[in-house]
């Protein structure tokens, strides 16, 4: 098995959800791997920082999914979705807006590689 099966543009949700079921968080990772060739991997980032009205800058989530491509060119999430909580994020994010409490704002900041972009998966020999 690849891993979960997405498709070559579009965003990922990811929910986090508290042991009594109720949603904490809700993330939107936008992507686009239309030119993924097959046999390849890579991954997404994604940073969300609390800035201050002073432009002080404190990271409050960070999100990791790798993804790859199958001979059939199919994209898959793969291996793990890593997610970072700092402590305290919950009482600076507190609300669905794009502002914390006293003059707070989120910044959500979306990576990829770039040099390169894609890297092939090599073919392993299966030893007999």
């Amino acid at each position: 098995t690849h891993g979960y099966q997405i498709s070559k543009q579009g965003r990922i949700q990811a929910t986090i959800f508290d042991p009594e079921n109720s949603v904490v968080r809700i993330f939107l990772v936008p992507y686009d791997l239309r030119e993924m060739p097959a046999r390849s991997q890579t991954f997404i980032r994604q940073r969300i920082h609390a800035v201050s009205s002073d432009g002080n800058k404190s990271l409050q989530y960070h999100l990791h999914f790798r993804l790859m491509s199958g001979r059939s060119s199919r994209v898959y999430l793969h291996t793990e979705i890593r997610v970072l909580f700092v402590r305290g994020t919950s009482t600076i994010d507190s609300s669905d807006s794009d502002s914390g409490g006293s003059g707070t704002t989120m910044v959500t900041e979306n990576c990829v590689p770039s040099n390169p972009r894609y890297s092939t998966i090599s073919k392993t020999k299966k030893s007999s």
